[in-house]
């Protein structure tokens, strides 16, 4: 069994390099107040420094163990369970108490296929023997779009990290996963299990996909012959990187562009919904149509990310501690705006794993997001002069950071 689980992994890495830094980064960490806090970085083939395609995530759940779930072959006409609490299991409970295995309460069934693919399960499932992988980002949406699970009421079925096992099970490519993740989120509707939409970074060991999913809302049937979910998903070009922070990226979709996907109701469902008027003249943009007002938390990760990798690529906001504005910088900030980053970048360097590794891990050193920087961590030094109290750290809890009355950034 362990050269086995051995194999699997050399093999894995060889074409796609799939990150899950599971509560280890300050990303993660410094967004544990909100329910949003997972990161995705996304590297092509040609912008990574050994030609393959990386993704990464951090795993913001109640299930963090990694498991190897092997392929199976099953009987024809047999049928797959569909499970609720995948991720979640209730407030208190972090599944170390169920044992390995227990994916959680059975809400539904589809048509298992014959034979599986091996993958890596955790509570947002990974990769696959087929160098398949997927990271995974929560994102927000508008909330007449939100769906609620009560059991024996609730019609959707297919939370998204069901979805990323089907697809790990059945897939050997990325484009292939997309396309059946969003058939499963039509047939049997899209249930938010972190409440809210989601995006997925897909990869394979020659492509890059990002996909973003929404749900319809509440009173979805699946008699209504309508998609039970929104969606749509585009290829990242070959030689960019592609940063998710709980937040769409895709703007306007082309249905006639061969890289890019989404379901037959991706304009409408805004159109009947009163959120976009086609003889308005403007066009459609996806992420004004269905997502809220982007938030400081998601801004400073994009601008961490991007500005660091693309520096010449336009006029960043200046956010570093040095920056000659002085202790004003902190308080006069452009709120910049989602449009003002582009759905991918060029990096001005390939980027290596340990560098998607270093971004995951990184609690903002030195930029006015630094939360060891903060007033309260300044204490009396030598000469009569203020110094950063060695006790100074980023990863405080909520309560402390209340009794320390230290404002939270990100």
């Amino acid at each position: 069994m362990k050269s086995k689980r051995f194999r699997f992994r050399a093999f894995a890495l060889c074409g796609v390099s799939f990150l899950a830094l599971i509560l280890a980064s300050g990303f993660l960490l410094a967004a544990e107040k909100a329910p949003e806090g997972c990161t995705v970085i996304g590297v092509g083939r040609l912008a990574s420094a050994d030609g393959s395609v990386i993704t990464s995530h951090t795993d913001c759940c109640s299930e963090c163990r990694i498991q190897v779930i092997p392929g199976r072959k099953y009987p024809k006409g047999s049928m797959a369970p569909v499970h609720w609490g995948m991720v979640y299991f209730g407030a208190g409970d972090d599944r170390k108490a169920l044992p390995l295995g227990d994916f959680g309460k059975v809400i539904g069934q589809i048509p298992q296929v014959e034979k599986t693919f091996t993958y890596f399960h955790t509570g947002y499932s990974q990769m696959n023997e087929r160098q398949l992988a997927i990271g995974e980002s929560t994102c927000s949406q508008r909330s007449e779009l939100d769906v609620g699970f009560v059991e024996g009421i609730t019609r959707q079925i297919m939370t998204v990290e069901q979805a990323q096992v089907f697809a790990l099970q059945r897939c050997a490519t990325a484009r292939e996963a997309v396309r059946f993740i969003g058939n499963l989120m039509e047939t049997y509707g899209f249930l938010p299990s972190c409440g809210g939409s989601e995006a997925l970074c897909i990869a394979d060991p020659r492509e890059l996909w990002e996909m973003e999913i929404l749900s319809v809302g509440p009173k979805w049937k699946p008699e209504s012959g309508k998609p039970g979910a929104i969606w749509a998903a585009r290829q990242v070009p070959d030689d960019h990187v592609v940063v998710i922070a709980n937040y769409f990226r895709l703007r306007e979709i082309d249905p006639g562009d061969p890289d890019t996907l989404a379901s037959p109701n991706y304009m409408q469902e805004a159109i009947d919904r009163g959120w976009y008027d086609p003889n308005g003249g403007r066009p459609f943009i996806w992420q004004e149509a269905y997502c809220p007002l982007i938030r400081e938390g998601n801004l400073s990760r994009m601008w961490l990310i991007t500005s660091t990798i693309a520096p010449s690529f336009k006029a960043w906001p200046r956010r570093s501690l040095n920056d000659p504005a002085g202790p004003g910088t902190l308080y006069a900030q452009p709120i910049e705006g989602a449009a003002f980053y582009p759905f991918s970048v060029k990096p001005e360097k390939k980027l290596s794993v340990q560098d998607i590794i270093a971004f995951q891990r990184s609690v903002f050193e030195n930029t006015i997001y630094d939360m060891t920087w903060d007033p309260a961590w300044m204490v009396p030094g030598a000469g009569g002069k203020s110094e950063k109290s060695p006790m100074a750290t980023p990863f405080l809890p909520a309560e402390m950071e209340k009794i320390l009355r230290i404002r939270h950034h990100r």
